[in-house]
């Protein structure tokens, strides 16, 4: 990701301490970490904010939860999509690039964890976006993504709060 060729070496710079972290792949590891856990919080709380406001006045999305209408009506119109927009459209082409990315740079570039079970998770990822998609069921789409990636954030949120503060140090200008 062009991100990390940014803002990894700021990371090493100015917020790694060299007492916790003295070998350099050691650093380097964490640095990839702490960017790529920085570009997360940004990017889904952004997606988040953004599927909340495409479908809250839909009339799939229940009281509840700050709409206006109730889930059951998605069967109403079916096959069709009376309430899509082009910004709908939008942010579901968006989502597909950040998951193929993602599936395509964890099986081809570089591999994070257990390679067979996140290569099945991004796959399914792209697989359902698109069934999802040319099935004309993108308010449900648009709907499990925002639960996903508003869950996303939170759980990123968590593990920076357990991140010790001990291995920062304050940048001195």
């Amino acid at each position: 990701m062009l991100i990390h060729h940014y803002f990894d070496e700021l990371c090493a710079k100015y917020y790694i301490t060299d007492q916790r972290y003295t070998d350099l792949e050691s650093k380097k590891k964490r640095c990839y970490t702490l960017v790529k856990w920085g570009y997360s919080i940004i990017y889904y709380l952004i997606s988040s904010v953004w599927a909340y406001t495409i479908i809250r006045q839909t009339s799939f999305m229940p009281v509840w939860l700050g709409g206006n209408g109730n889930p059951l009506s998605i069967c109403d119109y079916a096959p069709r999509i009376p309430e899509a927009t082009l910004e709908m459209k939008i942010f579901y082409i968006l989502q597909f690039g950040k998951h193929f990315s993602r599936f395509f740079s964890h099986v081809f570039i570089r591999e994070e964890g257990n390679f067979f079970e996140y290569a099945l998770h991004h796959g399914l990822s792209v697989f359902l976006i698109v069934f999802s998609y040319l099935s004309n069921q993108w308010i449900m789409g648009i709907f499990v993504l925002l639960i996903h990636d508003y869950s996303d954030f939170a759980l990123i949120m968590a593990r920076s709060y357990k991140v010790d503060i001990l291995q920062f140090r304050i940048a001195r200008i």
